[in-house]
């Protein structure tokens, strides 16, 4: 959290009283990896437990969190000069390299599962022990919990290093996973528990797959949202309502329908709904923070088939590398670019 703030603020003068507290935290994961016997599949990672359930394994979620939290206190002590910066980007480096080859072999030895007439790809258990699917039970291990058999590997399983960014998000690993999950762990686009727990939507949308993003995000809110408080509740089947967990993931999803970073691009309106650019229609977001800095933008199509008005202000303190924005149901005549209006 210490290294989001910082990519949205690159306020060094917050960072430099932290410094200390920043490599406390990476200390203590440091502390925890267990590195007494390589031949066991959780070398290198840390055993702890992740979200409710209480037995300590080698988690892909926790361990995927504990990597980007050793980057993100590398980058930190860089920004600000700090002496011991290569130390931490070395254990980063190697807690990064240690669970890629952790997924390597959980690919190697997940059972084959179906996903489309003829076609099967190899599973990823939810922790480094594991040797498949936790639903399939192979080692006769309880799999029902919050009303579901798939809670383990649909919330708290690999996709989250797709999105904590430890898999590339657009290589072979990351579309077996998401294969799977959309074809079996899944009910109308969402997970079948405490959906908010799943990052596949966020995922869709930085793979360009607009469409799936779109289901996703709108199953979600219909189901989860309580028409009478405006709350949310945590499960489809009615049990704990009020949740903060949920309403701040829900606007995160919105923010990112918007506005959302990918590697160095930022990519603008790419999940908005093709009937937000209907004439008369107006998408603007004032202020919008971005890892990149802030930025202002205003879309609104005049009249059908007819002339479009963007304007942009951006105010980086970070340019990204390029800016690419999403105009669902526009068409650009071959040397009739988009002219942007500056406020």
């Amino acid at each position: 959290m210490a290294g989001r703030h910082f990519s949205y603020t690159q306020d060094r003068k917050w960072v430099l009283p932290r410094a200390g507290n920043l490599k406390k935290a990476a200390n203590y994961i440091i502390s925890q990896r267990q590195l007494k016997a390589p031949q066991l599949p959780g070398y290198g990672l840390v055993a702890g437990t992740c979200a409710d359930p209480i037995e300590a394994k080698s988690a892909f979620m926790l361990n995927a969190y504990n990597a980007a939290g050793l980057e993100s206190v590398a980058t930190l002590l860089k920004a600000v000069g700090d002496p011991e910066t290569d130390i931490y980007r070395a254990f980063a480096d190697d807690y990064r390299q240690v669970l890629l080859k952790a997924f390597e072999k959980a690919f190697a030895i997940g059972r084959l599962i179906p996903t489309a007439p003829g076609r099967w790809v190899p599973s990823c258990a939810s922790d480094a022990e594991g040797r498949g699917l936790q639903f399939m039970a192979l080692n006769g291990e309880h799999t029902f919990s919050h009303r579901s058999y798939t809670a383990f590997d649909a919330l708290i399983g690999p996709i989250w290093a797709i999105y904590l960014g430890v898999i590339p998000k657009s290589g072979q690993w990351a579309d077996w996973l998401l294969e799977i999950n959309h074809r079996h762990m899944n009910r109308h686009a969402i997970a079948e528990t405490q959906p908010y727990y799943s990052r596949h939507p966020e995922l869709h949308l930085l793979r360009g797959e607009h469409d799936l993003f779109l289901n996703a995000f709108y199953s979600g809110f219909t189901s989860l949202a309580d028409r009478e408080t405006f709350a949310f509740w945590e499960h489809q089947h009615k049990v704990s309502i009020h949740k903060t967990h949920e309403e701040a993931w829900a606007l995160m999803q919105l923010r990112r329908m918007l506005w959302v970073e990918s590697d160095d691009a930022l990519l603008l309106l790419a999940g908005i709904p093709e009937q937000w650019l209907d004439v008369g229609q107006k998408v603007q977001v004032t202020n919008g923070w971005s890892y990149f800095g802030r930025f202002t933008l205003s879309v609104e199509r005049l009249q059908e088939g007819g002339q479009i008005r963007l304007q942009w202000e951006p105010d980086f303190h970070t340019p990204p590398g390029k800016v690419l924005f999403h105009l669902p149901g526009l068409e650009v005549l071959p040397g009739k670019g988009i002219r942007i209006q500056r406020l």
